[in-house]
C-alpha cells in the first residue's frame, strides 16, 4: 500500500464518520501505514494569552478576526520561534505572517 494516503475530503456535510470509516478500512490492509484508530473523549481547549512579543500588526489582524487568545500550543510555538529566530528576522517573519492574514 502506498504510504501517501489521499486524505478524505471534508465539507461534505456528513460529519466525521465517513472519514473515520475510511481510516478503519485502510487499517485492515497488512501493509497499511494506518496502525490504529483511537477514539478519545472531547476535552476543553487550553488557552493562553497572545505573547507580548507578537507584533502589533499581527495582534490587530487577529483581533479583526475575533481572536483574543491562542490555544496554548500555538502560544508556546510563538514563544519558541522568538527563542530560535534572531530578533530582526523574527520581526520580519511576524510582519509577513500578519500581512498574509489581513483578508
Amino acid at each position: 500500500m502506498n504510504s501517501l494516503l489521499p486524505f478524505p475530503r471534508f465539507g461534505s456535510g456528513q460529519g466525521l464518520e465517513p472519514t473515520l470509516a475510511r481510516f478503519e478500512q485502510w487499517m485492515q490492509a497488512p501493509d497499511s501505514p494506518v496502525r490504529s484508530v483511537k477514539h478519545l473523549p472531547a476535552t476543553e481547549g487550553e488557552y493562553a494569552a497572545i505573547p507580548d512579543s507578537i507584533d502589533a500588526t499581527l495582534r490587530e489582524a487577529l483581533a479583526r478576526r475575533g481572536i483574543a487568545r491562542l490555544y496554548s500550543h500555538q502560544a508556546e510555538a510563538l514563544r519558541a520561534l522568538d527563542r530560535i529566530v534572531a530578533e530582526p528576522e523574527a520581526r520580519s517573519l511576524r510582519a509577513e505572517l500578519a500581512s498574509t492574514s489581513r483578508n
